[in-house]
C-alpha cells in the first residue's frame, strides 16, 4: 500500500488525523510522529502517512505534512537574489517565513502556489526550497 493522504484533527506527537479510506469512508486514526512540532504537523494540517496495525487497531506513522501554500509576499534583494517573505499554508491558513535562492530567477511571484520544506531556524519554522506547483 502506498502513502495515504490525510488532514489532522489534533495537534502532538499522538494526535489524530482523517482520511477517506478506498470505499469513500472518512475514517479517523490515532497517529504517533516524534518531532511533529518540529515538522510543522498543526491543526488541519494535509498530511502522508502509513497505516500499521497495533494489536486489533490501526494507527497512522510516518506522517510528514504536505507542504503547499501561497505566496502572500516576497521582497528580493537586488544584490544577492535572494528572496524573502511569507507563505500561507493552503489547508490551516498558518503563514511561514521564507527564504529562498535565485528567487528572481526562479520567477516566484506572490499569489503563486508552492510546495516547500520547513526548518527551524531559531526556534521559528521557516519555508525553504520552494518549487512551484504548475497544473
Amino acid at each position: 500500500m502506498g502513502k495515504l493522504r490525510g488532514k489532522t484533527s489534533t495537534s502532538g506527537d499522538n494526535g489524530m488525523l482523517s482520511y477517506t479510506d478506498s470505499t469513500g469512508a472518512r475514517v479517523q486514526v490515532k497517529y504517533s510522529q516524534a518531532y511533529s512540532t518540529e515538522l510543522g504537523i498543526l491543526v488541519n494540517s494535509r498530511v502522508s502517512f502509513d497505516l500499521v496495525t497495533i494489536g486489533t487497531e490501526s494507527m497512522a506513522v510516518s506522517v510528514a505534512p504536505v507542504n503547499k501554500g501561497t505566496i502572500g509576499d516576497i521582497k528580493i534583494d537586488p544584490n544577492t537574489g535572494i528572496g524573502t517573505g511569507y507563505i500561507l499554508e493552503t489547508e490551516s491558513g498558518v503563514k511561514y517565513p521564507f527564504v529562498q535562492n535565485y528567487a528572481a530567477q526562479s520567477k516566484f511571484e506572490i499569489n503563486q502556489i508552492v510546495t516547500y520544506n520547513l526548518v527551524s531556524v531559531k526556534e521559528v519554522l521557516t519555508a525553504v526550497c520552494l518549487s512551484l506547483v504548475t497544473a
